[in-house]
């Protein structure tokens, strides 16, 4: 069982004072330390997180200047376009007419929590917009680490935390984490808010899903989570009281977190839908983006594709191939291992988005990078190698192949990730 510094941070006695003015001073002492303490427990994880997350974009840069191309340009490509936009300038009103280059695509597409962090930070720093969005991907990254930490030191104890966190940077594809992209940002916002889930801490699991809800479409994977956790709370509950006269009180913490998790989402679409004039304007807006919900799951058909493919297929198809494969035999190995029912939702309709959107392919292994809860199997399994050199030796591999496939990724990889 795992000691929660939480735990230990509330044994102690806080100091008893006459005053108002004290006690006030007294509580806020206890939660200062309290954070201090959490932050001091999870730092060996986050340094070994800041370690392969340095490595990736060291080898980034390096392999960018031999190409005579600026890493910063590298991690400000793409979508980060985008979001630049909306954070400059604000939504569209309408549609785009048709051009020839852009076609009809809309930046409404982009969910606003990230782009509004951007221009937060580039009102107050006044730095380049670009220097702030990557500024504010890095920071929520590690953010991100540490919402993977606490979700698993609370779960499986510090040692199996440690290797999430680390591990969790080491995915081929996490460099994406390092791009001015909102994934990092969602990704601790759903981390935080399936922690809050797991400890039964449901006004903050609610809060929290709302904004991962503003952050990016598959914030309703979060509000899938938190909602399940707290229908079998609420069902727990209600069964309790049936059973005894003496049953817990019912609360209504986990009532607010149902009816609130989804507002997030569903707020952005409705004000999309209400600016274009039309109910399914944020659909209509994705559907010109080339991206709607396939039941066919057309990411196999590719794979077929691919294995059938006479000539030489690029190394980052490959990757995405195994990146999603992989991440639907974790998410088998983490309903056989019991995860908490809202890690597993949150892990299951990720997936679920990833593979049954029918837009471009090389995107799979990008929409299934927040899905941290797959990583803990793994996780486990390293804390049971008793070996420290093995587990030194393996933890550098994977840092190296994610360096060199992250690099792969943006820098020869023939199609935008």
């Amino acid at each position: 069982m795992s000691a929660d510094v939480t735990d230990t941070a509330d044994s102690a006695a806080p100091t008893v004072v006459a005053s108002t003015e004290g006690v006030r001073t007294s509580r806020l002492g206890v939660s200062a330390d309290r954070a201090r303490s959490a932050l001091v427990r999870a730092l060996p994880a986050l340094l070994g997180y800041v370690a392969t997350r340095v490595l990736g974009v060291s080898l980034l840069a390096w392999w960018a200047a031999r190409r005579g191309e600026s890493v910063w340009n590298k991690l400000f490509e793409f979508d980060s376009g985008w979001y630049a936009t909306v954070a400059k300038r604000g939504y569209d009103t309408a549609i785009p007419p048709w051009d020839p280059v852009f076609h009809s695509h809309s930046n409404l597409a982009f969910f606003p929590l990230y782009p509004m962090l951007t221009r937060l930070a580039h009102t107050v720093t006044g730095l380049d917009i670009q220097v702030v969005a990557i500024g504010v991907a890095w920071v929520s990254a590690l953010a991100a680490a540490w919402g993977v930490f606490v979700v698993a030191d609370h779960l499986y104890g510090r040692r199996v935390a440690f290797f999430a966190a680390v591990l969790w940077g080491v995915i081929p594809n996490s460099i994406i984490m390092q791009m001015a992209y909102s994934e990092s940002t969602f990704t601790a916002l759903a981390a935080w808010s399936l922690y809050a889930a797991v400890r039964r801490r449901w006004v903050w699991a609610g809060s929290l899903a709302v904004l991962a809800g503003l952050t990016r479409p598959t914030g309703v994977a979060v509000a899938v989570g938190v909602c399940l956790a707290a229908v079998v709370e609420i069902v727990r509950s209600l069964h309790a009281r049936r059973s005894s006269a003496d049953g817990p009180v019912l609360s209504w913490r986990p009532w607010f977190a149902l009816l609130i998790a989804p507002l997030g989402w569903l707020g952005y679409i409705v004000w999309v839908g209400v600016r274009l004039g039309r109910w399914d304007g944020y659909f209509r807006v994705q559907q010109i983006w080339g991206s709607a919900f396939n039941w066919r799951m057309p990411v196999f058909g590719w794979m077929a594709g691919l294995v059938g493919h006479a000539d030489a297929v690029p190394l980052m198809f490959v990757t995405v191939s195994v990146v999603v494969l992989s991440s639907v035999a974790l998410f088998l190995l983490s309903l056989w291992q019991r995860q908490p029912i809202a890690l597993v939702a949150f892990s299951g309709a990720l997936i679920l988005m990833a593979i049954a959107d029918r837009g471009n392919f090389w995107c799979e292994a990008r929409f299934v990078l927040p899905a941290f809860p797959l990583v803990f199997p793994v996780a486990r399994a390293f804390a049971d190698i008793r070996q420290r050199s093995t587990v030194v030796v393996a933890i550098l591999a994977a840092s190296a192949a994610a360096a060199v496939l992250g690099a792969n990724y943006l820098l020869v990889a023939p199609h935008y990730p």
